[in-house]
């Protein structure tokens, strides 16, 4: 739409194919939390952007989540999981 907007449901919870163009940014969620070995790294910690590849579209993280401008009333919700989720599931 040529101008910034927020969902209620941040993209990079999906798979954007069909519902966002390259280019799009969302604040990242607990669903992008990620393992690096036993250390938890909080998906909600980055902003997420849409960009094309060889089988199409996909998430990556853009940057810290400093740098997204929240609607008033919203605000940057830390992960709910711990690294004790590392341990139990090391592919996670």
């Amino acid at each position: 739409m040529n101008r910034p907007s927020t969902v209620a449901n941040p993209g990079a919870a999906a798979d954007p194919t069909g519902r966002f163009s390259a280019g799009a940014i969302q604040p990242g969620t607990e669903y992008t939390d990620y393992c690096v070995g036993e250390q938890l790294v909080s998906g909600s910690d980055a902003m997420y952007e849409v960009m094309a590849d060889g089988a199409g579209l996909r998430w990556r993280a853009a940057g810290p989540i400093a740098g997204w401008r929240f609607d008033q009333g919203e605000g940057h919700v830390p992960t709910s999981q711990s690294a004790s989720r590392c341990r139990m599931d090391p592919q996670y």
